[in-house]
């Protein structure tokens, strides 16, 4: 976790304009080349391609994984309203609904 902060701090120097895509000049990058490359990467792994913007959730939902709040996530994602982030980006994995219904079940003495 720690040095994904130091390369997303890294990564944001030389990044003036925010962009999540850049050119190896540190140029604006074509919407359809992030595409393309997901989708071969897709296709060499056996997996279905999925969206780019699709990245954007499996983000958050990995974030609340991980336990970030519901604001630090809707912060991080540039949200207005926590509503969005909470009902249509945040998704609970298959982990999370497991270790609740363990909890749960410690709790209950089952």
């Amino acid at each position: 976790m720690i040095r994904t902060l130091e390369l997303l701090l890294e990564w944001r120097e030389h990044n003036p304009y925010k962009w999540v895509f850049v050119s190896e000049y540190g140029k604006w990058l074509s919407p359809s080349k992030p595409r393309k490359w997901l989708r071969s990467t897709a296709e060499k792994a056996g997996l279905d391609p999925i969206p780019v913007h699709k990245l954007r959730h499996t983000h958050a939902t990995l974030l609340y994984e991980a336990g970030a709040s519901m604001e630090e996530i809707q912060r991080r994602l540039g949200h207005f309203d926590i509503s969005t982030t909470q009902n249509t980006y945040t998704h609970l994995t298959k982990a999370q609904r497991d270790d609740f219904a363990e909890r749960f079940s410690n709790h209950i003495d089952f």
